[in-house]
């Protein structure tokens, strides 16, 4: 803790100098008109000499200031203690040069005296803000001024008529001066509060950036792991696969049928959740280019609807598909194609009756197709259809199954809507199913290139070149 407050002090007393530094380029200015008033006043009373001897002093001391406090911010080979003392020796002068000037009080009117006590408070109220309200910088100004105010006005009320009055205005300029010490403490407190905000949110954003780099680096050594160790066991997971296959095909018991079946069952799957680590490894290094381009949706929908067809078979349940002839896109068929089939696998995994619809409309923007996966399963809770887009989290499966996957799949639909700059929105009632609703933007269908258009107009034949490059 004192080490602390000693690192907060320091920096209270640093931006403190910095201030008056600041102000003490300024004051000069207003500061000699009123000198000049003054003496121009006191000349009536005293020898012009003398006068204007006095408000050479006073320019003399508000040069020093201006050029001394310009530099004790700067001055980092002396303490920061000694250039707090040398701050309070220069507003010391100041004020003792200002109270020089009452010298004169005594042989000046009484409305010349009124204005010289007027000009007088009036600097020191304006030092409350030029000083921040440091309690010994401001008052080694603040006093010689009042207390000299004081007693001009004191000495001058021993005697006459109106001493009374004197006396008063002598009693009002001390209560003045507590006043602005009050006000100056408070200045001085909002003043350090405002730094150590400042001081503490410059730390929690130095902070901030340094989590930030952790967490990026954090996620840069995840994904080269994911892309190594899921390259990496590819060859070997193929190997087991031809070995899986050669083995289905040699006469065993039904003991062994059973065996070689489940572990091509289980190759399967690991070979399906490396691929997803593999995807999540390329987004997240942002390897995967886009390649737009103008397609027709219902003969890629209709293959789609064909592969997994016998998925859906398996459950008994309905692919039912639902798409115009005449819906055509510009976007990239290959990472489209990825979201699609993530949607219709999970629709069908999650379904276990009625049926699994893909259904394309046109959206009250004419620019737009929407692409809509609908399924009649359980369902997702309104609390968490926010959690499964993300990674490794499964709806229905808090044992964390890995024979139902490693729950990548909606967070690989995320990364590829982002990537193709789609807007994904899902519609989910539990008991009743749930529906996703890709918007992809509408294209004319004469853009779409003759060799891959399956448009009945005969020209796609007649033009097709012998053996396109795909």
């Amino acid at each position: 803790m004192p080490a602390d407050r000693s690192a907060e002090q320091s920096s209270l007393d640093l931006e403190l100098l910095r201030l008056i530094a600041k102000q003490g380029r300024r004051v000069p200015y207003p500061v000699g008109l009123s000198a000049l008033a003054l003496a121009l006043m006191s000349t009536s009373v005293v020898p012009v000499g003398l006068a204007f001897g006095w408000l050479v002093a006073v320019y003399a001391v508000l040069a020093l200031r201006w050029w001394m406090l310009g530099r004790l911010p700067e001055m980092h080979e002396e303490p920061l203690t000694h250039r707090i003392r040398w701050a309070i020796g220069l507003s010391l002068l100041n004020g003792t040069v200002f109270a020089a000037s009452l010298g004169v009080a005594p042989w000046l009117t009484d409305f010349q005296r009124t204005v010289q006590t007027i000009v007088l408070l009036g600097l020191c109220a304006g030092a409350v803000a030029t000083t921040a309200g440091h309690r010994v910088v401001f008052q080694a100004f603040l006093w010689p001024v009042t207390l000299a105010n004081a007693l001009a006005w004191g000495l001058g009320g021993m005697s006459g008529e109106d001493a009374w009055l004197d006396v008063l205005l002598a009693s009002l300029i001390i209560f003045f001066a507590l006043i602005l010490v009050s006000l100056a403490k408070d200045t001085y407190r909002v003043f350090a509060e405002s730094v150590l905000i400042r001081q503490q949110q410059i730390k929690s954003n130095q902070q901030l950036r340094q989590a930030l780099s952790q967490a990026e680096s954090a996620m840069a050594a995840k994904t080269r792991f994911l892309a190594s160790a899921s390259h990496d066991l590819r060859q070997p997971m193929h190997t087991l696969s031809l070995f899986g296959a050669a083995l289905a095909k040699r006469t065993m018991d039904e003991e062994g049928n059973l065996i070689v079946s489940q572990m091509n069952l289980a190759l399967q799957s690991l070979s399906s959740q490396m691929d997803a680590l593999l995807d999540i490894s390329k987004l997240d290094a942002q390897v995967v280019p886009v390649n737009n381009q103008v397609f027709a949706l219902q003969p890629w929908l209709s293959r789609l609807q064909r592969e997994f067809q016998p998925s859906a078979q398996r459950k008994q349940l309905v692919l039912r598909l639902d798409c115009p002839p005449n819906a055509c896109v510009e976007s990239d068929p290959v990472l489209l194609e990825r979201v699609v089939r993530n949607l219709i696998d999970n629709a069908i995994k999650y379904t276990q009756k009625g049926e699994v619809a893909v259904e394309v409309s046109q959206s009250q923007d004419e620019g737009l197709w929407r692409l809509a996966v609908r399924d009649t399963g359980m369902g997702i809770p309104e609390h968490e259809q926010a959690r499964i887009f993300e990674e490794f989290y499964q709806v229905g499966n808090p044992e964390r199954d890995r024979a139902k996957g490693l729950g990548l799949g909606l967070s690989i639909v995320t990364r590829l809507v982002d990537l193709l700059d789609l807007h994904l929105a899902l519609r989910s009632v539990p008991g009743q199913g749930s529906s996703f609703t890709l918007n992809v933007t509408a294209a004319d269908p004469a853009d779409i290139p003759c060799w891959t258009c399956t448009w009945p107009c005969g020209r796609c034949r007649a033009r097709a070149p012998a053996s396109p490059s795909m």
